[in-house]
């Protein structure tokens, strides 16, 4: 049987942990030593093969010196600084607003 297709929702997250990742100009392996999970779960992660679990989820925004609910933030980069975290972000509610404005 095929494994199911992550959402929406969930391959926005991937994303923002690859764009992290990146911006950060770290290795899959580095992240994944730094914050102690397995670099093969990491990869999967990345490539949209493996479950999310939330304690993984912590420690990944732990590695970045991140609040968990921070992976969940969009970036771009037009939107302007966050005064609590120093990168671009824009809230995803807050973008869908400003479209139906």
């Amino acid at each position: 049987m095929p494994k199911k297709k992550p959402s929406p929702a969930v391959l926005r997250l991937i994303v923002r942990i690859k764009e992290l990742r990146r911006a950060a100009g770290q290795t899959q392996e580095h992240v994944a030593e730094k914050a102690g999970i397995a670099y093969k779960y990491y990869q999967e992660i990345e490539g949209g093969r493996a479950a999310l679990r939330l304690s993984t989820l912590e420690k990944l925004a732990a590695h970045y010196g991140l609040e968990l609910d921070d992976l969940f933030i969009q970036t771009t980069p037009s939107a302007p600084l966050s005064s609590r975290t120093g990168r671009r972000q824009i809230p995803v509610a807050a973008s869908k607003r400003a479209k139906t404005k």
